[in-house]
């Protein structure tokens, strides 16, 4: 199957039962490296300069933590990160490796995503290859992959298929990689030294520029003990973890945004059962309680103040999502009458009709899919309609955590909203009508707040969105988009997180 462009690679925010915020969870525990390996420290492994240090065996075990507050932490999993000076056909280099397991409860159902990966890095040319894996209940993605010719050559295992892509490095790639625990960093800064470098992250699978800067120095207790430490910001994609670094350069502790600590423990520590609370699932830390009047589901028209946020991050503009004098609107369409009041231009449908690595249009188990949800139908809206009913109908209402990929969405049957959009979008597509995923918040009536969630739109003469998680054809207008997107844009959610607030003017 041909692939896109790594920046079409689409990829849905993943969210925990209904609208549970397990992008979030994702995005911090997989793109920022291995479930968070990265958030620590993202090392420096331009080529031909290792440092001397970090040519030697370290075993390192890091407690994972979320933050109910200031002085109450609670375990939610370990990451172990493993460093093995190795020689390969005659140059040396490190054999790197990491497991991470992260427990969680998501509305009082307990959920697990284990990590695994490995790494080598040649001592002269950086990053050779890689190979990593994500778990989570029965979904499954592998992704192995090695540089050559100044090109990253990668294969994404998952639902029994194996899908190769690649895409141009540089030759100072690095991978958020040596896990950010071992003693392969940067080169010791001191306090106002920064550097930046090109930073790959395979379970996001795209590039990009990572800012590291130590602000200075702290002294900070662990395992009762106080220890001098290099503090270091690292900061990727709009996001930045602060890390306590000693003189040896091994992590100490690190605090991420959105409530995650990790900490140096002992293997003993790491491994002892995690029991995860509901307060351990950020469902609630992350919900949006808004002011002024209470929304409820099904509404057709909202009117509300956005705040909290710069400028160019507040909700885009579009026919049913817009700003006036008195707030911004958000209505319920109605159903298109077969008229194209906004056509797409050819540039745009060629784009929301293709398929990739997880939205895998042309596979044939999803074409057999298309065709029995499809049925009769003929016009496009009936067509959506058609495969909005399939998927609502025929899939479990199930709270993961996980990167799902069509094909793994229909072969398990079950999953919230992420996989929802997912596979609907490549239903959608492979009927032959246009569809993208939306990243936004949605009113739910048991959080009685609003809470990140994904969901479908279609193009049927305009832009039209559907709900096959919560059951409504058309979105109501409790669903305030974001905006829309794969896994590249996964970075323009965090400007929201834990700043967007909402004032709810009128409802009707």
């Amino acid at each position: 199957m041909p692939l896109r462009q790594r920046e079409k690679i689409q990829e849905v925010l993943r969210k925990a039962h209904r609208i549970v915020p397990a992008a979030i969870i994702l995005f911090w525990l997989a793109m920022m490296g291995a479930l968070i390996y990265r958030e620590a420290l993202i090392p420096w492994m331009r080529a031909g300069v290792l440092p001397p240090r970090a040519m030697k065996m370290q075993d390192l075990w890091m407690g994972v933590y979320t933050a109910a507050d200031r002085d109450a932490l609670e375990r939610v999993g370990f990451i172990n990160a493993r460093s093995l000076p190795d020689m390969r056909d005659g140059r040396s280099g490190l054999q790197l490796g990491v497991t991470a397991r992260i427990e969680m409860s998501v509305l009082f159902r307990k959920t697990e995503l284990v990590f695994t990966g490995r790494a080598w890095i040649d001592a002269d040319h950086g990053l050779s290859d890689f190979d990593f894996s994500l778990r989570s209940g029965e979904y499954d993605m592998r992704i192995e992959g090695h540089v050559e010719d100044g090109m990253l050559r990668a294969v994404l295992h998952t639902a029994g298929e194996s899908l190769p892509f690649d895409f141009p490095v540089s030759t100072d790639l690095l991978l958020g990689g040596d896990f950010g625990f071992s003693a392969l960093e940067a080169p010791l800064l001191e306090p106002g030294q920064e550097i930046y470098v090109d930073a790959f992250d395979p379970t996001r699978m795209s590039v990009g520029k990572a800012r590291i800067i130590c602000t200075g120095e702290e002294t900070i207790e662990i395992e009762g003990q106080p220890i001098d430490a290099l503090v270091i910001e690292t900061t990727l994609a709009g996001m930045t973890t602060r890390a306590w670094v000693n003189r040896d350069g091994e992590v100490l502790r690190a605090d991420t945004p959105f409530g995650f600590i990790l900490k140096k423990t002992t293997p003993e520590a790491a491994m002892k059962p995690v029991e995860p609370t509901e307060a351990a699932s950020l469902v609630r830390a992350y919900a949006i309680q808004p002011t002024g009047i209470t929304p409820r589901r099904g509404v057709g028209y909202l009117r509300a103040n956005f705040s909290g946020v710069a400028m160019e991050h507040l909700p885009p503009d579009d026919e049913i999502q817009f700003r006036t004098p008195d707030g911004w609107v958000i209505i319920a369409p109605e159903p298109p009458n077969g008229d194209s009041d906004a056509p797409l231009s050819a540039e745009e449908q060629k784009e929301y009709l293709a398929g990739d690595p997880f939205i895998t249009v042309d596979h044939e188990r999803i074409r057999d899919a298309m065709r029995r949800a499809v049925g009769d139908a003929t016009e496009p809206w009936q067509k959506a309609i058609s495969i909005y009913e399939w998927v609502y109908e025929n899939m479990r209402k199930t709270p993961l955590i996980s990167v799902p990929t069509a094909l793994d969405v229909l072969r398990t049957m079950e999953g919230d909203c992420n996989e929802h959009a997912v596979l609907f979008t490549a239903l959608a597509r492979a009927a032959g009508i246009p569809a993208r995923v939306v990243i936004g918040i949605a009113w739910s009536e048991k959080l009685e707040a609003f809470g990140y969630h994904a969901w479908p739109e279609v193009h049927v003469g305009r832009w039209i969105p559907m709900d096959p998680t919560l059951g409504q054809p058309i979105a109501d207008a409790t669903h305030i988009k974001l905006f829309h997107g794969g896994i590249d844009q996964w970075a323009r959610l965090l400007p929201f997180i834990g700043q967007l607030q909402i004032e709810v003017l009128e409802i009707r």
